[in-house]
C-alpha cells in the first residue's frame, strides 16, 4: 500500500515549491521562464499612445497644388506692394504748367518778295500761384502750313503753269519754304517745309523776373524767319501763303508737397513784331 503523507508533510513541500521555481517545474511538469521586474512593468502598463488615436497623414495631390498656388499669389502681392513702396516718394512736388498762344499774321512769300521777318517777344508781368517764378524750363514752339496761289500766270501743261497740285510746277521744282527759329545770340534751328512746318526753342528770359513788376522788364525774344528756297519754281504771279501760331509754355514746382498738377494760363503777354528785310 502507498503511504500517505502527512499534513505537515504536505503543506512543507508547497512552501518549498513556491519558493524554488526549478521544484515546482519538477513538480508540475510546466516550465517556467524568469521574467525581469522592469520587463514585466513595461508589459503591465502596455504599449506606448495606447489608448490614443493613431495619426495617419493623407496626401492629396488637389491640396498640395492649392497650397503651392496660395504661396504663389501672396509672393506676387508682396512684390507688388514692395516696388509700390519703392517707386512712391511722399515728398513729391506737384508742377505747374504755364502756357500762353498767338497767331501770328498771314504771310505771302512771292518771287518778289521771297522773305518775312517777325520778332518774337514774351514779357512776364506776374509771377504765379505761390508766388513762384513761371520763367523755368521754357520753351517756344511754331506751327505753321503752307498752301500754294499759282495766280492767272498759267494753266496746266502751259508755259510757266502748273502740275495742279500745291507746292509743284509742271518742271518738278518745288517751291519749299526754308524756316528758322532763334536768335542771333544763339544757334537757331532750321527746316525746309513744303506743307507744314514745326519747330522749337528754349526761350532765355532776362530782367528783374523775381519781380516782374519792378525794374526791368522780364522777357525773352526769338526771331522767326520765313524764305523762299526757289522763287523761280513759282510762276510770275504766284506765290505761297503761309499761317502760323507761336505756343509758349514753362513748369515750375509748387513749393509745397503733394497735391496735384495744374495746368494755369501763363502770365504773360506776346507780342509779334515784323521786322524789314534787306
Amino acid at each position: 500500500m502507498r503511504a500517505l503523507a502527512s499534513p505537515a508533510t504536505h503543506l512543507a513541500g508547497r512552501q518549498r515549491s513556491r519558493r524554488d521555481p526549478a521544484a515546482q517545474s519538477a513538480c508540475c511538469g510546466t516550465p517556467i521562464a524568469l521574467v525581469d521586474p522592469q520587463m514585466a512593468a513595461r508589459f503591465e502598463n502596455g504599449p506606448p499612445n495606447r489608448g490614443q488615436p493613431h495619426e495617419t497623414t493623407v496626401h492629396d495631390p488637389e491640396i498640395a497644388v492649392a497650397r503651392a498656388r496660395s504661396w504663389a499669389l501672396g509672393l506676387m502681392i508682396a512684390g507688388s506692394a514692395i516696388a509700390l513702396l519703392a517707386t512712391s516718394d511722399p515728398d513729391k512736388h506737384a508742377i505747374y504748367s504755364f502756357e500762353t498762344s498767338s497767331d501770328g499774321p498771314r504771310v505771302a512769300l512771292s518771287a518778289s518778295e521771297p522773305q518775312a521777318r517777325y520778332l518774337l517777344r514774351a514779357r512776364v508781368i506776374a509771377l504765379g500761384p505761390d508766388r513762384v517764378d513761371t520763367t523755368e524750363s521754357p520753351l517756344a514752339t511754331v506751327h505753321g502750313s503752307i498752301s500754294s496761289d499759282q495766280g492767272t500766270g498759267g494753266t496746266d501743261g502751259g508755259a510757266g503753269g502748273t502740275d495742279g497740285g500745291a507746292g509743284g510746277t509742271d518742271g518738278g521744282a518745288s517751291p519749299f519754304v526754308r524756316v528758322r527759329l532763334g536768335t542771333s545770340a544763339q544757334a537757331s534751328n532750321t527746316v525746309s517745309a513744303l506743307t507744314s512746318f514745326q519747330l522749337s526753342r528754349p526761350l532765355h528770359f532776362s530782367g528783374n523776373c523775381a519781380a516782374p513788376d519792378r525794374g526791368a522788364p522780364c522777357q525773352a525774344e526769338l526771331e522767326l524767319e520765313l524764305d523762299l528756297e526757289q522763287p523761280s519754281a513759282l510762276p510770275a504771279e504766284g506765290s505761297l501763303s503761309i499761317d502760323w501760331s507761336v505756343d509758349f509754355e514753362s513748369r515750375a514746382f509748387k513749393p509745397k508737397t503733394g497735391g496735384s498738377d495744374e495746368l494755369i494760363a501763363a502770365p504773360w503777354t506776346i507780342q509779334i513784331v515784323g521786322v524789314e528785310t534787306p
